[in-house]
């Protein structure tokens, strides 16, 4: 299959063509800059999406949007807007001068607008941010398009993507738990902005990946439907911290310190989102962080010792 991978040289995007590369599949990449290195997984094209596609149209048979704002920018900004709705236009209106060429567009968990309580496909659709809100926005413009232009799509909406991808220069350090390798890395401290009980769905990056290319190869998914993306568990956010500060203190070789949150000790009300994805049918609180996540923080810690030093 020939794929057009906008964002193809992100976090995600990223790890999704080395895998896609991996599978046999034709890709061209667009970024809004040239990385030749990518050239190792399929042609590049630099292509800043806020703006109309200009050139040749190409020939593929799918495009895959992975361009939109993600949680480690701004997300309440005019910028929120610009990543996810203009860009989204401007890739559906390319995507329509590709004759039978079907869509997907990657969008996130926060269009549900709900911190707790158990979500699947099924649920309700109530953004709560203008990070959310412009994905859901999106997400109606490509099901707009393919209704309209009879075209196949499919909606993937992902969990907290974490781990170091097939480029470790793409790796968003503003998020849990890379955060806390840097904060361990750099201060010997790990800070929580909360009072540390909130559970999170965790899946890593190459989990994720590699579920995306299932869907992109499966013809019967392309048939308009929403696929969340997760690992069906969850975790609080001080057992990633706990974590953390245990592989920190293994590979650095000094005590890492967990700062007391906020509001411990209090009545505040924890927040568990859990998931259910894909055949499952039921969702678990894990005990401890698994085996998958730990090894993701492992390499996010060799990667920050890295980065500090």
């Amino acid at each position: 299959m020939r794929i057009l991978l906008v964002g193809g040289i992100g976090y995600i995007g990223s790890s999704v063509a080395a895998e896609l590369h991996s599978r046999g599949h034709d890709l061209l990449l667009a970024g809004r800059k040239s990385q030749s290195k990518k050239n190792q997984w399929g042609e590049t094209v630099v292509w800043d999406a806020a703006r109309e596609w200009e050139g040749p149209v190409p020939k593929v048979d799918a495009v895959v949007h992975l361009a939109s704002a993600n949680g480690d920018q701004t997300l309440e900004s005019l910028d929120t807007y610009v990543n996810n709705l203009a860009v989204t236009r401007n890739i559906l209106e390319l995507c329509g001068r590709i004759d039978g060429a079907a869509v997907l567009y990657v969008s996130t968990l926060q269009v549900f607008g709900r911190w707790s309580g158990i979500v699947s496909v099924d649920s309700s659709v109530r953004p709560s941010s203008e990070y959310g809100f412009s994905h859901w926005v999106a997400e109606e413009h490509v099901k707009m398009f393919a209704r309209t232009r009879s075209r196949q799509s499919l909606i993937l909406r992902l969990s907290n993507v974490v781990g170091v991808g097939a480029d470790p220069d793409t790796v968003r350090w503003g998020t849990v738990p890379a955060e806390f390798c840097l904060q361990a890395v750099r201060n010997r401290v790990i800070s929580i902005r909360s009072n540390g009980n909130a559970q999170r769905d965790f899946v890593t990056v190459t989990r994720t990946a590699e579920r995306i290319c299932e869907l992109i190869e499966g013809a019967r998914f392309w048939d308009g439907r929403v696929v969340l993306v997760a690992s069906g568990t969850s975790s609080t956010i001080r057992e990633i911290a706990n974590t953390v500060s245990e592989v920190a203190e293994g590979i650095i070789g000094v005590p890492v310190q967990i700062e007391p949150a906020l509001g411990n000790g209090s009545q505040e009300i924890e927040s568990q989102l859990q998931v259910v994805c894909g055949s499952h049918h039921r969702v678990e609180s894990a005990e401890s962080v698994g085996s998958e996540i730990r090894s993701a923080i492992v390499d996010l810690m060799n990667l920050a010792v890295k980065k500090v030093v």
